[in-house]
């Protein structure tokens, strides 16, 4: 049985269906690299998973177990829960400016803990019984154990002595690892990229997709989509070519980059080709 099954996915905006019933389906610590043309559904086929776009259509199951059903209505709180089993590393890394790297990491973290005590009636109870001293206790230490797990998180990506640095203070490729630590921190059961390197200069590219790399194990399933065709052909395990909203073909690598069926991803392929040589 797959880890992650989509079925029928579809999304449009106004009179423009822009994914057109898309099925698809990954193995757990797969990596499946998605590549095409722009405006071809690659976006916003993320932005539906990770719940920032309401898909008209379509199912989502995770290990089996029915995630989200387009047919169902669902509270903002379940929304947020969804959330839980996506992480959406962003294009243009989307980190508070007003917090240090290691508080945009340790945030989230926070929060979730936060919302666990709130349900479990924790904070309310203590506030009730006007136990401000252990109310502030119990924050502190919740607070505490999340920067120790994030200061791990920069450490895994390379960046344990930017810990007190500001984005602003940061490369752009340096904020990306960030945000890399960032969407990793919550465990997400599928971990995806946005064009992680579109918004950095060549230089800065290599730094990211080394990180990206190294995150490739056995229990990592990972949704990557990139233009940088060299990295997709040499790191996932199933690469995917969107084109007018819907998967036109997928594959090996080999079979994606050596023996295309599809005219529509000859002409891809070619028109890369073309452009990475400056013809």
């Amino acid at each position: 049985m797959p880890f992650l099954e989509i079925e029928n996915l579809t999304k449009r905006f106004g009179e423009t269906t822009v994914l057109r019933g898309i099925d698809f389906s990954m193995e757990r610590g797969e990596v499946a690299a998605v590549i095409g043309s722009s405006g071809g559904g690659k976006s916003t086929f993320l932005r539906c998973l990770n719940f920032l776009e309401k898909p008209e259509a379509g199912k989502i199951r995770i290990g089996g177990k029915e995630l989200y059903d387009a047919d169902k209505q669902y509270t903002d709180a379940q929304i947020r829960e969804m959330r839980l089993g996506f992480g959406l590393v962003f294009q243009s890394f989307n980190l508070f400016p007003q917090y240090t790297a290691l508080e945009n990491i340790s945030m989230p973290l926070f929060l979730r803990e936060r919302e666990r005590l709130r349900q479990q009636g924790t904070f309310k109870a203590l506030k009730k019984q006007r136990q401000q001293g252990t109310f502030k206790a119990l924050k502190k230490q919740a607070q505490q154990i999340c920067r120790e797990k994030a200061a791990e998180l920069l450490e895994s990506v390379g960046l344990s002595d930017k810990a007190g640095n500001y984005p602003c203070e940061l490369s752009g490729g340096q904020c990306q690892r960030v945000a890399i630590a960032r969407a990793l921190a919550l465990s997400p059961a599928v971990l995806c990229f946005d064009e992680p390197t579109s918004a950095l200069d060549p230089e800065l590219t290599g730094e990211v997709l080394k990180v990206i790399k190294s995150l490739k194990s056995a229990d990592r399933t990972m949704l990557i989509v990139t233009h940088e065709m060299a990295f997709a052909r040499d790191v996932a395990d199933k690469v995917v070519f969107m084109a007018n909203g819907v998967i036109e073909e997928q594959g090996t690598s080999d079979e994606i980059f050596e023996n295309p069926q599809s005219p529509l991803l000859r002409a891809f392929l070619k028109k890369a080709d073309n452009d990475l040589r400056g013809d």
